[in-house]
């Protein structure tokens, strides 16, 4: 059996410029290379805002 779900990083540095942000997206893009989708997001509004599109979907 084969689960295809995003895995989601929730920080609110995900976009910034400075070494937490960096750090973060080094993690996601580790995470992508072993063939998983990941969905970085600044806050818990966002994922619900993502959420909600895709149940729409």
């Amino acid at each position: 059996m084969k689960f295809n779900f995003p895995v989601v990083i929730i920080d609110e540095d995900f976009k910034s410029e400075n070494s937490s942000g960096l750090g973060i997206r080094v993690l996601a893009n580790a995470i992508e290379e072993e063939n998983f989708e990941v969905l970085g997001v600044t806050s818990y509004g966002d994922l619900s805002s993502f959420a909600q599109q895709q149940s729409r979907a």
